[in-house]
Formats: C-alpha cells, sequence, structure tokens
C-alpha cells in the first residue's frame, strides 16, 4: 500500500430470495471530499464512480467447470378424458441433476393441438422451485410446444425437481385412443456425452364420453331396465348308488317300502301300504315291494 492510503472494508447483505447466482454482483464506488472553509484539497473533475464485481462462488469441483448431466422421465397418470366440461390433462415430470449445477436449466414439452397451457408448478423435496411456462403454437403441421425456465438462472446439483402442468383441453380436439408427448430439458453447461436421457417420449390413453339419449311414447312404462334376466333353473335328481342322476318314472316307487299301485281311471297313481278300493269296491293287491 503507498503512503497515505488507507483501506476500509465494507459489508454487503445478500437478500435471501436472491435469483441470478451466475452474474457477479456488481457495486459502484464514489469518492467525495467535504467543504471545508478554507477550501481544501479538490480531486480532480474526471473522477467518477469505480465498479467493482464480486463472483459468486461457484460448486464446480477442483477443475472450477461446471458440467451438468441433466434427465427426465415422466410420472404415469390418469387418462384424458374428451366431451366433458372443464377436462384437462395433467402432466408429471421429474427433472434432476446428477452431476454439477446446471445453468440457464429449460423444459420443452410437445403436444398435439388441441390443448392449452393453464399453470406449472415445480418442487424439489416439499419446497418449490421457481418455474416459468409460456406456450405458443409451432410451425403448421408440427406439435405445438410448450417452454419453461425451470429454477433459473442454476438447478442446483443433485436436485430432483417434481414438474406439475396443467393443459385444457378443447371439446372439439379431434384425438385417437391415445395422444403422444415429448418432454426434453437442456442446460448451458451439459456435455454431449450425456445427452442421452434429456429427451422422453410417452403415449397418454384417451377416453371418450358416451352420451345416451333415451326417448319413449307416452303409453310406455317411463324406465329402462338394466337388470341381466336370471339364469335358467336346472332340475337335479338325488344320485342313485352307481352316481348317475335319474328322474323316476310314472308309476314306479320312490322310497323303500311303497308299493306300487295300479293308476285309476282319473287320478295318478297313489303310495301307501294298500291300494284303494278298485270300481269292483274290493282292494287292490300290492304287486310286489321293494327289496331293501
Amino acid at each position: 500500500m503507498q503512503p497515505g492510503l488507507s483501506c476500509q472494508s465494507k459489508e454487503l447483505r445478500v437478500l435471501p430470495c436472491l435469483e441470478d447466482f451466475v452474474t457477479p454482483i456488481r457495486a459502484s464506488v464514489t469518492i467525495a471530499l467535504p467543504d471545508t472553509d478554507p477550501p481544501g484539497p479538490i480531486l480532480p473533475p474526471s473522477t467518477g464512480p469505480t465498479w467493482v464485481e464480486i463472483p459468486f462462488e461457484q460448486n464446480c469441483g477442483d477443475d472450477e467447470v461446471c458440467e451438468a448431466d441433466l434427465g427426465v422421465r415422466e410420472v404415469p397418470g390418469d387418462a384424458a378424458v374428451l366431451g366433458v366440461p372443464s377436462a384437462e390433462l395433467r402432466v408429471q415430470l421429474i427433472v434432476d441433476n446428477r452431476r454439477e449445477d446446471a445453468y440457464k436449466a429449460a423444459l420443452q414439452v410437445q403436444h398435439p393441438p388441441g390443448v392449452s397451457y393453464r399453470w406449472a408448478r415445480a418442487s424439489q423435496a416439499s419446497a418449490p422451485v421457481p418455474i416459468t411456462c409460456w406456450d405458443a403454437q409451432g410451425a403448421e403441421g408440427q406439435p405445438w410446444g410448450l417452454s419453461c425456465n425451470l429454477s433459473y438462472p442454476i438447478l442446483r446439483a443433485g436436485w430432483q425437481v417434481m414438474v406439475e402442468v396443467t393443459f385444457d383441453l378443447q371439446q372439439n380436439a379431434t384425438w385417437e385412443k391415445s395422444v403422444g408427448l415429448m418432454a426434453t430439458v437442456s442446460s448451458e453447461n451439459e456435455p454431449n456425452i450425456t445427452l442421452g436421457d434429456n429427451t422422453k417420449s410417452w403415449d397418454v390413453p384417451v377416453h371418450f364420453v358416451l352420451n345416451l339419449v333415451a326417448s319413449w311414447q307416452e303409453d310406455s312404462t317411463p324406465h329402462l331396465n338394466f337388470t341381466p334376466p336370471p339364469a335358467p333353473q336346472q332340475d337335479t335328481a338325488a344320485p342313485l348308488s352307481g352316481g348317475a342322476s335319474q328322474r323316476p318314472h310314472p308309476g314306479q316307487p320312490q322310497n323303500a317300502g311303497d308299493a306300487l299301485c295300479p293308476p285309476a281311471p282319473s287320478a295318478a297313481p297313489r303310495r301307501g301300504r294298500g291300494c284303494p278300493p278298485s270300481a269292483s269296491g274290493k282292494w287292490g293287491a300290492l304287486p310286489h315291494r321293494v327289496p331293501l
């Protein structure tokens, strides 16, 4: 230090809501002399503020070169339902950074026409992460795209961010049984060798609402029965000793000790130890007995 010069230390307080940890903090220093009587020394007219830059400490390892390794994957969710009011498509993604800090991390989601961006949110270990998204129509015949700045300007090393994006579905959208989506993450400092898992494509099933219109005449029953008919009943008989089932024939004794009575002219055969009197007034004889 030169003779007659002195240094003074000043402390700067950084607010906790600071988002930009890449650009150095610029501070200006202005020197002025107080007015005295009689006048004392004065500064040259060309003296102006002096600017200094205070860099942030970067998490870049011993080589002081930050290299990120981003990846993205989808979280399986519900199907899209077309034909209902206020229908929506909810997309959940996991974006992780397996290496050092990623600068200006971005997320793009390509989707077909028929949806419009509603809102998005991101969180890391239940803590909110800044995310800003905008939706714009792509070139003619190309899918529309959603672009997002994720944890701008730095996505910290080791972070695993849950991203949830909600789209509004247009009721006149013409989709098939499924719709394809594709998500891509990028940053300014990821080497090409680790870009293999930066893009993920998947299909979302599409369900369609079926509107039923029922009409009937004035003299018809005003209700609809969707109950299936009862199952047909099957006749079963007691199994014989040989394992087969058989229905007894008319006039055949059913229990041990029952007698076979000749049928009356206008009545069915009766079981019992004796037969009713015949037309001549005599009791009928027992023809035979079933052996026990």
